[in-house]
């Protein structure tokens, strides 16, 4: 599940209305960019704006507006890698794990095996990486979301939760703060180690 498989499937659209499905990938309609289209990770939508944001296991982030490409980001644009150098010919070196909106539109992407495993993207601001000196060693982020509350969580490969707080400070990336939560007394009292999957209810409460 967390190997890049290079597939070239595209994404798929359900219409209710006409109860069908539609298939977008460069082989059928070339509306999704050859760069990127390989390895689809992860969506976000925002209904507030109408645009879809979809990562990928190794070539970046887009942003589609009715099923067109709107823009993108790659390394160059400030994404994260896993040896810290960017080099677009290596397919497998931006492996986007996770993207979400906070409450003020604030695009968040965190990144496997990155030597920075979170960005942010302020609204109408370049896309500034977290240091990595606020994250504890040997945590590989599969998944994350953000909350009402503007608190990133994510989800790391068999230890647990991370959770990193902004401060609402994005011209000072220096200013968050992460919190590892794990089994265990005085560690955050997780039943087990190994989190699949996160979710916050309508009042606020983290499952």
């Amino acid at each position: 599940i967390f190997i890049p498989q290079f597939t070239s499937d595209g994404l798929y659209q359900f219409d209710a209305r006409e109860d069908e499905w539609t298939i977008y990938n460069r082989f059928l309609n070339n509306k999704l960019p050859r760069s990127i289209n390989t390895s689809l990770s992860r969506l976000r939508y925002d209904e507030l704006n109408g645009r879809l944001y979809v990562g990928s296991w190794g070539q970046g982030i887009f942003i589609l507006e009715d099923t067109v490409v709107v823009d993108s980001f790659t390394c160059e644009d400030g994404l994260p890698t896993v040896d810290g150098n960017c080099q677009l010919s290596n397919g497998i070196n931006t492996r986007v794990s996770g993207l979400d909106l906070d409450p003020a539109g604030n695009l968040w992407a965190s990144f496997h095996l990155a030597q920075t495993p979170l960005a942010v993207k302020p609204v109408d601001q370049p896309w500034q990486q977290i240091p990595s000196t606020k994250f504890p060693s040997g945590f590989a982020i599969v998944d994350m979301m953000v909350d009402a509350y503007g608190t990133v969580w994510m989800l790391s490969q068999g230890k647990g939760l991370l959770a990193y707080t902004a401060n609402n400070t994005f011209d000072d990336v220096q200013d968050g703060s992460v919190l590892a939560i794990q089994s265990g007394t005085g560690n955050g009292g997780l039943p087990t180690n190994q989190v699949f999957a996160i979710a916050e209810d309508q009042d606020g409460f983290i499952w």
